[in-house]
């Protein structure tokens, strides 16, 4: 059986993702592509809807504090108080030379910058519950799932768009 290579694409012709599919599987024989294949179709669709329809909304909130170590401890500057982070050194046993790092280690004891974010989507419960009250649990599973994507993929995205900001 040849191996499914296909390019799914959303554009003003108004091809919907199901046509292209067909039109994918139409070369294949066999029930064992296309019973593996329309589960990833229908979470395209979803997913299409849930970009054109907008239903989930991103926030996120980054911050940045001045700190310094002092032993296993990371010192941060909230205010005008110092607050202290205390950190474990690794507890397996290594071999002799090799050193149980701890997260501390990574700070300069004489200054540095410690940073956290939080990231969230919103939207969801409407859709979720939506889905319930129509016994869909297959979409309110999946938009779930793609929700938790989002959130995943904007995790990533925003300190790598904080560290763009600060050059």
């Amino acid at each position: 059986m040849p191996r499914l290579h296909l390019h799914l694409l959303s554009d003003s012709t108004g091809e919907t993702l199901e046509m292209i599919a067909k039109a994918a599987l139409a070369q294949f024989e066999g029930a064992e592509v296309s019973r593996h294949f329309w589960p990833m179709v229908r979470s395209l669709q979803h997913l299409d809807r849930i970009m054109a329809e907008r239903w989930l909304t991103p926030s996120g909130t980054v911050g940045l504090w001045r700190c310094r170590r002092e032993g296993d401890d990371v010192l941060i500057l909230a205010g005008n108080d110092w607050v202290r982070l205390p950190f474990l050194r690794q507890q397996v046993k290594k071999r002799e030379g090799r050193a149980n790092l701890c997260l501390a280690d990574f700070i300069d004891p004489s200054g540095d910058w410690i940073g956290g974010f939080a990231v969230g989507i919103h939207g969801i419960d409407p859709h979720s519950a939506r889905f319930l009250a129509d016994k869909d649990d297959y979409s309110d599973i999946l938009l779930k799932a793609l929700a938790d994507r989002f959130a995943e993929a904007f995790a990533e995205a925003l300190p790598k768009a904080l560290a763009a900001a600060r050059g």
